[in-house]
């Protein structure tokens, strides 16, 4: 559960932190139950409810003050009460303790950096979102409606049905991706069913090409081709499809190893690709070498690529490669296994390149 000052006990931002803690419970919620479906929901309670207010939410400690400017959020979550057995199994003493901690650190991370509008940079260091200063947060949509896709985008591909894609919600923690930028179309008559958004592009040089001195590549890559040999990075455009994580993902929309996709980019430079590796959870915008060069971006493994600061993924203006995926467009020709997670596909860089592009006139119609 998580708690929260109440009003009579003096809070001057009791919704504020209501919807902050709501947020937090939700989180930690979907967490527990992903390894114990039976977790009870211990929701949101004001500190009203107890004999003497939590000292921790006094909003004078915390500097805030009624009528005042950028009020802080606050709330105490307890998780569980660990003289239960079945939680102390869960979180202390059971097999997969550090795959639940994990999984629970992890969502109540992504719930916070949400509410605080930062993001991780290369080196996964927190970064403060830079903001025009003329667009105060409080007027910033929640909804997506203040996405614009880069102008470039618009005026090289105007066929494109952009305005009957709808934003999807709870996608803004993914590291790379320009905020409010993820969309979906849906399947209609003979259009496909289509996924875009806008990020940055690091280059996976995993597979069997060759390394670059000094590069600390891996030598596989999730996808195989159909002779089941690691992609070679150098040769086969891919893109890189974040592992499954709690809350909201990419896969929820059907995106899977091998599907089809095209990306764009400035020049109205783009390329077909698949989704052929898998990468970080919380991550969406890396590709291979082969892929980032047919889009005019430096293909080094140690220099190249395009960075979340490059694209400007948190301001009003933005520039990042715009990437179309067509959910389930692979499974024709991809042999899955690993729950999802690994195997082959019969595609070649020829046969992707004909099939994404059919897809995507399709798309145009």
């Amino acid at each position: 559960m998580a708690w929260i000052r109440s009003t009579t006990n003096g809070n001057v931002n009791f919704d504020a932190d209501k919807a902050f803690a709501t947020k937090v419970q939700n989180a930690m919620l979907g967490a527990l139950r992903k390894h114990d479906p039976a977790t009870p929901d211990g929701g949101v309670k004001n500190d009203d409810e107890r004999d003497s207010p939590w000292g921790v939410l006094n909003d004078i400690s915390l500097g805030n003050s009624r009528g005042g400017a950028h009020l802080s959020r606050a709330c105490l979550v307890e998780i569980e009460f660990i003289d239960v057995a079945t939680v102390d199994r869960l979180l202390n003493t059971g097999s997969n303790v550090e795959d639940v901690r994990n999984d629970l650190a992890a969502a109540i991370a992504r719930a916070l950096l949400d509410e605080l509008d930062v993001s991780f940079d290369a080196d996964e260091h927190l970064t403060p979102i830079k903001r025009d200063p003329a667009v105060p947060k409080t007027d910033r949509s929640t909804d997506g409606s203040d996405y614009q896709l880069p102008v470039w985008a618009d005026g090289s591909f105007p066929n494109l049905p952009w305005k009957m894609a709808t934003v999807v919600k709870g996608m803004n923690s993914f590291e790379g991706l320009v905020r409010n930028s993820f969309h979906k179309f849906e399947a209609e008559e003979a259009k496909p069913k289509a996924v875009y958004y806008e990020a940055k592009f690091a280059i996976d040089a995993d597979g069997s090409g060759k390394l670059t001195p000094g590069d600390t590549s891996d030598d596989n890559t999730s996808l195989h081709d159909k002779d089941d040999v690691a992609f070679d990075a150098s040769k086969f455009p891919f893109i890189v499809l974040p592992l499954p994580r709690t809350g909201t993902m990419v896969q929820d929309h059907g995106v899977k190893l091998g599907d089809l996709g095209v990306c764009f980019y400035k020049n109205a430079k783009s390329v077909a690709v698949l989704y052929g590796d898998l990468g970080p959870r919380d991550r969406l915008g890396e590709g291979s070498v082969i892929a980032a060069e047919k889009l005019g971006i430096n293909g080094d493994p140690l220099r190249g690529g395009i960075d979340a600061g490059e694209i400007g993924v948190n301001l009003p203006r933005h520039s990042g490669i715009v990437h179309i995926v067509f959910p389930g467009s692979g499974a024709a020709k991809a042999h899955l296994r690993s729950n999802d997670r690994a195997g082959f596909t019969e595609h070649t860089p020829e046969t992707v390149d004909v099939e994404a592009r059919s897809l995507l006139a399709k798309l145009v119609g």
